[in-house]
């Protein structure tokens, strides 16, 4: 053991769970999980406890992808008021590789693998694969076509419309190598193993059972063995989570347009309306619901039966090119140049974005408050049912404004005193407001096995469509409570079906934020020159809440906002974690030469 970590996890006023994470030289992570303070003294996992752990066949392997582009264009001259740019790509995104032939997945998709529990388990994996997708696209097209009229010399009309690629996140092939049996994860519940001693080297150790599981099922797949001889040869085996994909991996594109009317309107000023299209398709889904199922039963309207649908595997994650997206918006901008010293822009976005899962649908948009994304499909069989709606990142309303008033005291029109002092001051700033972000309302999915979807609850109050601040818990108004939905199980304690909510259609609360710089450059000699300000951030101490607690499950929590986001840039920087959402201010000086 090189090193471990002690950590408690409170509730209410009594030590609920203790963990311990390990690494062991040659193997990857683990957990042990104690039921309780009183396991971790008495050396056993508990009833409410776990053991976790995975074995890798090698620590390191060594993959590859590459990218080729081609492009070709040409400006037309039409007239002299117009110009047409035609242009083709052509993009070739590999498959990825593996040197040491470490992919491995099941022979085919799932949805025509053969399921028969009969079936050993080396006929249901492909192993030392050296391409990670069974096939991908050769090659992607992307033609193009541009237009710019000069109307008359103060008004600019532009146009374009095109086929963008975009490459399938590669990251994806790690799964393909995560699977059995070269990497085996071996979970030991503490249902079953309570009374198993937690340290290793003990006889009885969960260690020692869970080496002896990953040892039995590396000699049987090797033997061909089933999942019948298997757990026969070794009480302590469960079926294998499962990664695999689509037949043909598709790379995704996006059809784009726009259409843009420019109007100079005097005093070096420039309005300006942009209309944005965007329409993408064989986007990437993460779907591991495929192999759910309902171990109590399921309702009749909900498309999982009460066993899965392949026994050997336990939750079946399958990457999917069929995730598709869409974004209309309307811009209205006015720039302004640099004339008695006053620079600004404004802009404003009216815009709608939908898709099944945003961000790829593989990573989380935000990790801000209760409303996380929803990454995978909640119907594993009907992906846009209930799925297609607002986009996590959909913001309706946008504004934003930056400014620069140069020789700050001489605009005002403040021509006393010295130069020096009172001369060359630069004010400048930003401002930004936008609507709230939408999250979806949720449930546990406690009743579902091999599900690693979200279930959405079901709304039975209208008329509710936002949250502000007041949801904030010193406030103690929460904008969610439990009676504005439909109980989350039959009083059969069955899942009758899925809810008629989309995905993301509550929505979190608004952003404002303004930020100022006082800067001034003050020459001590020929060549050097002194400068000296100040930066505020938040410059009005403007709170900015995170999305409320969504879970209808955890009703004391529901509807309340526990958190603060920041804003995109601070003193802390961006995407550091650190707190920067109250009021910073910092003073500066710099020395050029």
């Amino acid at each position: 053991m090189t090193k471990g970590r002690q950590t408690f996890k409170f509730g209410g006023n009594w030590h609920k769970d203790w963990v311990y994470d390990f690494d062991f030289e040659g193997a990857t992570k683990g957990w042990v999980a104690f039921g309780g303070i009183d396991d971790f003294y008495a050396g056993t996992i508990g009833g409410g406890g776990y053991f976790y752990q995975a074995f890798p066949l090698k620590q390191a392997e060594n993959i590859g992808v590459y990218q080729l582009g081609v492009y070709a264009e040409d400006d037309i001259k039409v007239s002299k008021n117009l110009t047409v740019n035609l242009s083709l790509r052509a993009d070739h995104n590999s498959n990825p590789t593996c040197q040491g032939d470490c992919f491995e997945t099941s022979a085919s998709s799932f949805s025509t693998l053969d399921h028969d529990v009969n079936t050993p388990y080396n006929a249901a994996i492909q192993t030392g694969r050296p391409e990670a997708y069974y096939a991908t696209n050769a090659i992607v097209w992307g033609p193009r076509v541009g237009v710019a009229w000069s109307v008359t010399p103060k008004t600019v009309v532009r146009a374009g419309a095109g086929v963008f690629g975009d490459s399938f996140p590669a990251f994806v092939v790690d799964g393909f190598v995560e699977n059995p049996p070269n990497y085996n994860a071996i979970y030991l519940p503490g249902s079953l193993y309570g009374t198993s001693q937690a340290a290793p080297g003990v006889t009885g150790s969960v260690f020692g059972i869970a080496s002896s599981t990953n040892a039995s099922l590396v000699s049987g797949f090797a033997g061909g063995g089933t999942i019948a001889s298997l757990s026969a040869a070794n009480p302590s085996f469960s079926p294998p989570n499962l990664t695999t994909m689509d037949p043909f991996i598709s790379q995704p594109r996006y059809y784009e347009w726009n259409l843009e009317v420019q109007q100079d309107i005097g005093w070096h000023t420039v309005l300006s309306g942009n209309y944005v299209g965007n329409h993408g398709v064989k986007e990437a889904i993460n779907n591991n619901g495929l192999n759910s199922f309902c171990p109590g039963g399921c309702g009749s309207g909900l498309p999982i039966g009460s066993s899965p649908a392949d026994e050997r595997f336990a939750t079946v994650s399958e990457y999917q090119s069929s995730g598709v997206s869409r974004y209309n918006g309307l811009v209205i901008s006015v720039k302004h140049s640099m004339t008695s010293h006053l620079a600004f822009g404004l802009n404003y976005t009216w815009s709608h974005a939908m898709d099944v899962a945003s961000n790829g649908g593989l990573e989380p948009f935000s990790y801000n408050g209760g409303g996380s994304s929803i990454l995978n499909p909640e119907d594993p069989f009907n992906i846009r049912a209930y799925n297609y709606g607002n986009a996590d990142y959909d913001i309706r309303r946008y504004f934003s404004a930056n400014y620069v008033i140069d020789d700050l005291l001489r605009a005002l029109h403040f021509t006393k005193g010295s130069n020096a002092i009172f001369g060359g001051w630069t004010l400048s700033g930003t401002v930004l407001d936008h609507t709230g972000f939408p999250f979806t309302v949720v449930q546990n999915n406690a009743l579902l096995a091999g599900y690693g979807g979200t279930v959405f609850a079901q709304p039975i109050t209208a008329g509710w469509t936002s949250c502000g601040g007041g949801a904030a818990f010193t406030n103690n108004t929460p904008c969610l409570a439990t009676s504005n939905f439909a109980p989350s199980m039959s009083t059969s304690g069955v899942l009758d079906s899925f809810a008629s909510q989309n995905r993301n259609q509550y929505r979190g609360p608004g952003f404002f934020v303004t930020d100022m710089s006082i800067s001034k450059q003050i020459p001590i000699g020929e060549h050097v020159h002194l400068g000296i300000g100040a930066q505020a951030f938040n410059l009005f101490n403007h709170p900015n809440f995170a999305q409320p607690q969504g879970n209808i499950d955890a009703p004391g929590n529901l509807g309340y906002i526990y958190g603060m986001v920041s804003e995109p840039t601070s003193i802390l920087g961006s995407f550091l974690g650190g707190d920067a959402s109250p009021r910073l201010i910092q003073l500066h000086a710099s020395l050029k030469f």
